[in-house]
């Protein structure tokens, strides 16, 4: 649906909004996979766009949270031929804000905490809403912590490589 004809069914600034948040993170997401592909790491895409797109619909998407604007910032920063690239590129994932954002679920067996690197925000509160409240909060500390965020991304990427090497 375009925006003239949700405007002409008068939804008006609000089409405007949805519609440019829908354009905007697809273009975010196409910034990373540029970035990428200027650094000579598109193998890293498969691994990033995922975990990212983990956080669709949760408070993350605020501007402020932004997991693409910020992973892009940081790509920008590095050369294509610096030493250690696919660490700095796990290090730069592992440590977006949006690690700091707590999905829990209150359960008659105790707390369920959401792990962004298993399943995605939306199937989370799907799958536990029917159990507990679901309640978001933010902490300083990422969860799950940073260096098994990091350590994750590295073994992904080492068995991305590894296959791409042998196909």
């Amino acid at each position: 649906m375009t925006k003239k004809v949700l405007q002409l069914i008068g939804y008006g600034g609000a089409a405007q909004f949805i519609l440019g948040v829908l354009t905007n993170e697809r273009d975010r997401m196409k910034a990373i996979e540029h970035e990428l592909e200027r650094l000579k790491s598109e193998t890293w895409y498969p691994i990033i766009a995922p975990l990212i797109k983990n956080y669709q619909g949760s408070s993350v998407n605020l501007e402020r949270w932004e997991p693409e604007f910020q992973l892009r910032q940081y790509l920008r920063r590095l050369d294509p031929g610096m030493d250690s690239l696919h660490r700095f590129i796990a290090s730069a994932v592992s440590n977006l804000d949006c690690y700091c954002l707590r999905v829990m679920v209150t359960t008659h067996d105790g707390p369920v905490l959401w792990n962004s690197t298993q399943m995605s925000y939306r199937k989370f509160v799907f799958t536990n809403s029917a159990a507990g409240t679901v309640e978001e909060y933010t902490d300083h500390d990422a969860y799950p912590p940073r260096d098994f965020i990091r350590t994750y991304l590295q073994h992904r990427h080492q068995l991305m490589t590894c296959h791409a090497s042998t196909v």
